[in-house]
């Protein structure tokens, strides 16, 4: 066998690295095989210093990783360069939209928790040190989590917030400084009316909307029966410094449970 060779970065679009024997205090060695236990690694080729494969996060999108006898864990993004000027796109298909949003960990699941700095790619390294011995006894903290973006290599700062709705109407603001450049922003959304388990829901509905241009992030009206969305606009030529801007939620309740989701904004700048 051979070493792991370099990564190509020219279709790399985020990359996130962690070192467990730097980061971890109980560990002093690694043995990379370990971590092939992982039930999310579809497929993996071995070399002298650790192996390299395709871990899949849970939807149409694949995570390359790696693992590595110096401890080094690597996780990263290939570009979808087609995908990523896309405009407002409202999907009811789970994983039919791709795009530098992808790098938020499972945005399109309306009742996912995952907090900002649980990204997809922290979330892959997470899965794959969880296999590693004394993992368990060692104080690990997402924020030791490295990450760059190849796409969006005139950044130096990545902003990701996210913020959640059940059964209320509300109205939600952001806005950024004056001075600060915008290389990309996005907003996302996702959201369910009904039971996802039974089903259930009358008369519920949930919208979502980017009030700048009052377009329908998500958009669901439910009669009976339960029902999913997803959407993503850019945004990065629609907002100005020193500006607010709104999205607005309108949400009902249900006979069982009230229309609920999630929305966000992911911001490369500097």
């Amino acid at each position: 066998m051979s070493d792991l060779p370099d990564i190509d970065t020219d279709d790399v679009q985020h990359i996130a690295f962690y070192n467990a024997i730097d980061e971890l205090d109980d560990i002093d060695e690694v043995d990379p095989e370990q971590a092939l236990e992982d039930g999310s690694l579809e497929e993996y080729t071995l070399y002298d210093n650790g192996w390299e494969g395709t871990w899949d996060p849970g939807w149409d999108r694949d995570v390359t990783v790696r693992a590595k006898t110096d401890g080094w864990f690597v996780a990263y993004l290939e570009g979808r360069p087609e995908n990523y000027d896309q405009d407002i796109v409202i999907s009811d298909h789970y994983g039919a939209l791709n795009g530098p949003w992808d790098m938020v960990y499972d945005w399109q699941d309306a009742e996912d928790e995952a907090t900002v700095n649980q990204n997809t790619l922290e979330r892959a390294i997470r899965s794959l040190l969880g296999h590693i011995d004394d993992f368990d006894s060692s104080h690990y903290d997402p924020e030791d989590v490295g990450f760059y973006s190849y796409h969006f290599d005139a950044a130096s700062m990545v902003t990701l917030f996210r913020s959640t709705v059940e059964g209320d109407d509300s109205v939600h603001a952001f806005l950024y400084t004056d001075g600060t450049d915008i290389e990309h922003a996005s907003l996302w959304a996702s959201a369910i009316t009904g039971d996802s388990t039974t089903g259930s829901a009358t008369s519920r509905d949930i919208s979502i909307t980017w009030d700048e241009t009052g377009v329908d992030l998500v958009d669901i009206d439910s009669v009976l029966g339960a029902d999913t969305r997803c959407g993503t606009k850019n945004v990065e030529g629609d907002i100005d410094p020193d500006t607010e801007y709104d999205i607005s939620v309108e949400a009902t309740e249900g006979t069982y449970n009230a229309g609920k989701g999630h929305f966000g904004l992911l911001a490369f700048w500097s």
